[in-house]
Parts: structure tokens; C-alpha cells; sequence
């Protein structure tokens, strides 16, 4: 969990200095920041999914199209 923890730390951090970039009008800056967010919530997920999977018992989640309904 302290990895993941790490990776939405990270995300959090990356978003705040978007917002503060975007008041500077630096707009390069504001979509590197996303990607580097967008990165890290990628891994959160990653790991997310992985955690799950390796818990006793657990089932692989259903994919959409496939017997999945909302």
C-alpha cells in the first residue's frame, strides 16, 4: 500500500502545480504536469488491480461487454 500511497502522493502533488502553472499562463508546463499525474494514477491502478487479484479468494473482476451490466 506505501507504493500506491506514494503514486497518488505524487498525482496530488503533480495536479496542485498544474492549477498553480495554469494561473502563470504556462501551458506547457500544465500539460506535462497532467501527464505525470495521469502516470501515476495509471500506476495506482495497476497496482490496485494486482492487489486485488493476489488476495486469497478473490475472482478476477468481470470486463465490460462480457456479462457485465450497470
Amino acid at each position: 500500500m506505501e507504493v500506491m500511497d506514494g503514486h497518488l502522493n505524487l498525482a496530488h502533488q503533480q495536479s496542485r502545480k498544474a492549477g498553480r502553472s495554469l494561473a502563470a499562463g504556462k501551458y506547457k508546463e500544465v500539460i506535462l504536469c497532467h501527464q505525470k499525474a495521469a502516470a501515476n494514477l495509471t500506476e495506482v491502478m495497476k497496482l490496485t488491480h494486482s492487489s486485488v487479484l493476489k488476495r486469497p479468494g478473490s475472482r478476477r473482476l468481470p470486463r465490460k461487454g462480457i456479462g457485465y451490466r450497470c
